[in-house]
């Protein structure tokens, strides 16, 4: 399991997409992989990234979903981000609940929604 998700230990430090690379590698080597098609999502994609650009012997290609990019020097995004961090609640908590509850098996408790 990787760093810091599921039962895995959560140490102080380690989770930048440099070190999830180099656990990458380190996984690659352990099942003997010399190079592969490196898949990622969200933040996988830059992990996956960061594994091509400090592994490019490694990478045969790359595969992205769900990728983001940085918001610095994008004017347009920097003033949504401003729009959208200028809002009181953005997001009505009834609407949280009701969209929660019609979507999963186990509803979260409303402790843990206030």
């Amino acid at each position: 399991s990787q760093r810091g998700h599921g039962d895995a230990s959560r140490p102080q430090s380690g989770y930048s997409a440099s070190d999830f690379a180099a656990d990458l590698a380190s996984f690659m080597d352990v099942l003997g992989i010399e190079a592969a098609v490196i898949v990622g999502h969200s933040m996988g994609s830059s992990i996956a990234q960061r594994f091509a650009i400090d592994f490019p012997s490694r990478t045969i290609g790359l595969v992205l979903a769900g990728s983001y990019s940085t918001t610095k020097g994008n004017p347009g995004v920097e003033e949504l981000v401003g729009a959208i961090s200028a809002l009181a609640d953005p997001v009505d908590p009834d609407f949280v609940r009701s969209f929660q509850e019609s979507t999963l098996a186990q509803p979260i408790s409303p402790e843990f929604l206030n």
